[in-house]
């Protein structure tokens, strides 16, 4: 079972920053073990299945916790681009 940290708190600052261009965070994703993104693995038991060899190269935590619903991921994710605009 992975370590959590539990000693913190999200705070929703948008009263403070209104101008800060936001979108909703992910609460599933793909995970892939190589750097031209190749091969997605929907799971850890599926890159388990094709990479018995490789299991140190990444961990159950590349993926979403079971209890991603819970996070509020959606209301937490902001995208900060220093220089320039974001466009979608």
């Amino acid at each position: 079972m992975g370590h959590r940290l539990t000693d913190f708190e999200l705070v929703d600052v948008s009263p403070m920053l209104p101008e800060l261009k936001r979108t909703p965070g992910l609460t599933s994703w793909k995970a892939t073990n190589d750097k031209q993104i190749t091969t997605l693995y929907d799971t850890y038991e599926e890159f388990l299945a094709e990479n018995q060899d490789s299991q140190g190269k990444m961990g159950r935590s590349h993926w979403p916790p079971a209890d991603v619903e819970s996070l509020n991921l959606p209301r937490w994710s902001v995208i900060s681009f220093p220089i320039g605009e974001w466009h979608s």
